[in-house]
């Protein structure tokens, strides 16, 4: 109860001051790392400009930063003073969003492939639907008609309702992998010594 009362007393300039800090601290995200290939796989032997990301780091950095709720943050990269390099940092930074950009627009693609072909399944399923409607108008269909539209019939809402399926529910799956890249692209990262 307190601490309401004085927040009362503290001027507006410090009262914003306050809140200023509160938003910077919630939107710094720090990594300790023993040093600079804790970030990459152990199996990769090329320089950092090219090497794979660990995925220790990334299944942490998916963590950390859905556990952060933000949008715009810094990723401070925590490195013992006297493995710091500072020519290989700025480096690893390119490398990290390059990584994060191209995997944002490989999902991107991937979601959108996912949902033409959702569009595609759906507008065959509602022609066969109106064209097994169609059939049903038809005073004779004989023994082939018949068949045609016992095939036309469930294959029509098959495709309808799979195709719906691709569009709401399969093309959406990669949206939090898609706005973790994205967030991670847009972060400001920087290594500081612990």
């Amino acid at each position: 109860m307190e601490p309401k009362k004085e927040d009362k007393k503290l001027p507006a300039l410090d009262k914003k001051k306050v809140f200023v800090e509160e938003i910077l601290e919630k939107s710094q995200i720090s990594m300790w790392i023993d040093d600079y290939n804790d970030i990459f796989s152990d199996f990769d032997p090329r320089p950092y400009s090219k090497r794979l990301l660990s995925d220790d780091f990334l299944n942490e950095a998916k963590k950390v930063v859905k556990e952060a709720k933000l949008g715009h943050f810094e990723l401070k990269f925590l490195v013992p003073a006297s493995l710091r390099k500072t020519d290989q940092e700025s480096i690893i930074k390119k490398r990290l969003r390059d990584y994060f950009r191209k995997q944002a627009a490989s999902l991107e693609s991937e979601s959108r492939q996912i949902i033409k072909k959702g569009v595609v399944f759906t507008i065959v399923g509602f022609v066969l639907m109106i064209a097994a409607s169609l059939m049903y108008q038809m005073d004779y269909l004989g023994f082939i008609g018949t068949i045609m539209l016992v095939i036309m019939e469930p294959s029509g809402w098959f495709s309808v309702w799979y195709g719906l399926d691709q569009i709401f529910y399969e093309g959406k799956k990669n949206s939090k992998e898609i706005k973790f890249s994205n967030s991670m692209t847009k972060a400001d990262m920087s290594f500081e010594n612990y």
